[in-house]
């Protein structure tokens, strides 16, 4: 294959798998903790059918992908992380562990450990350089400053307090504007099959569902080619990440945020510089759409405090705007005087720099029923 643009397509192919294979609807998701565990050549394959029987002895299935050839192909079991997963995802990290100890593979082949991996760090380089590991740390960091609890010292994998749904998680019963019924279903992580969209157990019609397709993966943050994410390249403030703002919906969507939930305070401040581009739709590997979640919380926003007059000024501009361009004189001195224009921009919620609309008579106003202008022909 020569032609550079066929080379490009092919490689957009295997991008393509990740980002479908990430975008599975439903309770269960993609969880990787294991998929960086390698094994020899010779091994791979039955490494492969050994670690999906493990899957199916815990009710799951595993999606494979990449790296076939330096023996990982990154498998990440699906699971639920807000009921049973945890107890699944311990159950099935010990006995991958116990596989790869078999084959004398690698725990970590690429991706490294962190909170995830740092408790199997032991068995694979043994006691005695695992001691040296955390001498080291405390000559060079005795505060624990740097990177704390991520090799040395690690906490269990399945330490609540690191993950993202707490015990007890629970989405709260809400009535949505838009509908979200298509992210509303059950799906079996054995035999792949969905229920019909509105058929699920989401408390909020399904958008919990559709903001929990967000997974942490941070593609948002990339700097390069790409529309993700606008308001991030400018600020570098996390909070306007595509994932900074589905995990404050998350919050807001669980009662984490107050009573108040998508109508709060902490919402609106994440929300506002989104520009609803939808590029976070096209780019972010699981199709998270920021601009309708955005339309969800205005309207939620809306219903509990009202419109501001700001808002009703842009919104309602075509029903005034002919009233306003016969005044046009009138309706400019709240731009061009400084003074009224400051104390008008201040009032209604407008930015100071922002100049203000300028009406004018319509220039057709003039023409009706005048005799001497040209007729077009018949």
């Amino acid at each position: 294959m020569p032609d550079a643009g066929e080379q490009k397509t092919l490689w957009e192919v295997r991008k393509a798998g990740l980002n479908i294979m990430m975008s599975m609807k439903g309770d269960g998701k993609l969880v990787s903790f294991i998929e960086d565990c390698a094994v020899l050549l010779e091994h791979l394959a039955e490494y492969t059918s050994r670690l999906t029987e493990v899957f199916h002895r815990h009710g799951t299935e595993g999606t494979w992908y990449a790296h076939a050839s330096v023996g990982t192909l990154q498998v990440r079991p699906i699971l639920d992380m807000r009921r049973d997963g945890a107890t699944k995802m311990r159950a099935i990290a010990e006995e991958a562990a116990a596989l790869v100890r078999d084959y004398k593979g690698a725990f970590s082949g690429e991706h490294g450990d962190g909170l995830c991996r740092g408790e199997w760090v032991a068995w694979q380089y043994g006691p005695k350089l695992n001691e040296a590991f955390g001498e080291i740390k405390a000559l060079f960091d005795p505060d624990n400053r740097f990177n704390p609890d991520k090799i040395v010292r690690s906490p269990k994998m399945d330490n609540a307090c690191h993950f993202r749904f707490a015990p007890g998680y629970q989405e709260r019963r809400m009535e949505t504007a838009l509908d979200w019924s298509a992210w509303n279903v059950e799906r079996d992580p054995l035999t792949g099959s969905q229920t019909l969209p509105g058929s699920g157990n989401d408390l909020s019609g399904g958008l919990a569902k559709a903001v929990e397709m967000c997974n942490n993966n941070g593609h948002c943050r990339k700097s390069d080619a790409g529309t993700m994410y606008p308001s991030y390249r400018v600020t570098k403030d996390k909070q306007h990440l595509t994932r900074g703002r589905a995990n404050t919906l998350r919050l807001a969507i669980s009662g984490q945020l107050g009573e108040a939930g998508l109508a709060s305070d902490d919402v609106k401040d994440t929300l506002d510089l989104c520009v609803s581009c939808k590029g976070c739709k096209r780019d972010c590997p699981t199709g998270v759409d920021m601009a309708k979640f955005k339309i969800e919380a205005r309207a939620a926003r809306v219903k509990r405090h009202g419109l501001r007059m700001r808002d009703k000024l842009v919104a309602f501009m075509p029903l005034y705007a002919a009233t306003a361009s016969r005044m046009p004189g009138l309706m400019a001195l709240a731009d061009s005087v400084p003074v009224v224009s400051a104390w008008f921009k201040r009032s209604v919620g407008f930015a100071p720099e922002r100049s203000l609309p300028r009406f004018q008579a319509s220039f057709l106003a003039g023409t009706v029923g005048r005799s001497d202008l040209p007729r077009a022909p018949r």
